[in-house]
């Protein structure tokens, strides 16, 4: 695999990064849909109560973790993109005190 690659839409340099980088922290949402697996995008809300950060999407509701409370305060109340790839996820159906269940990590991704 190349050390570097550049993402192209139209003729126009999306981003040129590792694949590693591209894949992990996208620049714009041609490139999130571009990566492998692409990322599933969801319309969503940031809202903060009782100074947690919470993503919602109407149809869901997830705590973002509080180590990136932070970097999501600007976009509190405000309109955003949810992007989630299938490897983010984890079903369980009963979940058990000895096997806690994986923190989803947000990516952050400046607007396009």
């Amino acid at each position: 695999m190349a050390t570097r690659i550049a993402v192209i839409n139209k003729g126009l340099l999306q981003q040129i990064d590792t694949p590693h980088n591209s894949n992990e922290k996208p620049d714009n949402l041609f490139v999130a849909v571009s990566s492998a697996p692409s990322d599933e995008l969801l319309p969503a809300k940031l809202h903060k109560d009782d100074g947690r950060v919470y993503v919602d999407g109407g149809a869901f509701r997830l705590q973002v973790p509080e180590d990136w409370t932070d970097t999501f305060m600007p976009y509190i109340d405000r309109s955003v993109i949810f992007g989630i790839r299938p490897d983010d996820i984890t079903i369980q159906t009963l979940p058990h005190p000895a096997s806690p269940l994986k923190p989803l990590m947000p990516r952050l991704m400046s607007p396009s």
